[in-house]
């Protein structure tokens, strides 16, 4: 949905792997305006490069009250483009490290041929205007797969394109 909003309004919007340090440095890199990550988290250079919840409601009660008219989150949501975002994840034990992984991820692609994929953390697909990131956890022997799309069965069919892809048949 970010890239979207900022396609809409001829932005670039730049993506980095998981984790605050790595979307602030990101932001260095790039002098953006505004970051953070997919849990929500806020990140406002004019304020403090960290996540800060408070930064987030404030951005929201700006949105709500700045045109002198009280405007609900309701209203602000739907002039949101609409996007639905699935998560799984896959208990895989070892597997979830080093060759078995990479291994899993290189079938994974392999089930999107007609998708841009990134290894910048994990496996990210980008296919239309749906994306699928399968990357493994670092805290827990889990695969993390997310995926974006503009209706639930699109969103739903990625996670289980992923999914099936992850480990190998026999």
């Amino acid at each position: 949905m970010t890239a979207a909003i900022a396609q809409q309004r001829g932005i670039d919007c730049h993506v980095s792997a998981v984790g605050e340090a790595n979307v602030v440095d990101q932001m260095l890199a790039h002098n953006a305006v505004i970051g953070g990550e997919g849990n929500g988290g806020v990140i406002d250079p004019n304020v403090v490069l960290v996540r800060d919840s408070i930064v987030g409601m404030a951005l929201v009660l700006e949105r709500m009250c700045g045109s002198g008219t009280l405007v609900s989150v309701a209203s602000l949501a739907a002039g949101l483009p609409q996007r639905v975002m699935l998560k799984t994840k896959v208990s895989l034990g070892a597997e979830a490290r080093g060759p078995g992984l990479a291994a899993a991820l290189d079938r994974i692609a392999a089930a999107f041929p007609e998708a841009t994929a990134s290894r910048l953390d994990g496996l990210r697909l980008d296919e239309g205007t749906t994306w699928v990131l399968v990357r493994a956890s670092n805290t827990e022997p889990i695969v993390r797969i997310v995926a974006e799309a503009a209706d639930q069965a699109a969103a739903h069919d990625a996670i289980e394109r992923a999914t099936n892809a992850l480990t190998p048949a026999g």
